[in-house]
């Protein structure tokens, strides 16, 4: 969600969690499934695409964090540059 916002804010207290999206499970043929798992690999290269573009971070580091749901912070997510500011700090 982030990934498509213009402004990114978070308070204080919140905390974001780095994770791969989870692919829907797919019955049918073995043609449905590659095709859905097709679609799954392009979603996640889309997201690790505009997280790079976003934070600045290296695409290993993206990949591996994604891989790991690596939690953050508020500041660790500003540190991060995965927002832009921290709303209410002290």
């Amino acid at each position: 969600v982030l990934a498509a916002a213009e402004r990114r804010a978070a308070y204080r207290h919140a905390r974001f969690r780095l994770t791969e999206p989870r692919a829907a499970a797919v019955s049918g043929t073995a043609d449905e499934v590659a095709r859905a798992a097709g679609q799954h690999l392009r979603e996640l290269e889309e997201i690790i695409i505009r997280l790079v573009e976003l934070t600045g971070q290296s695409r290993s580091r993206i990949e591996d964090d994604l891989s790991a749901g690596r939690g953050l912070t508020a500041q660790e997510a500003l540190e991060y540059h995965l927002i832009e500011e921290i709303i209410g700090k002290a």
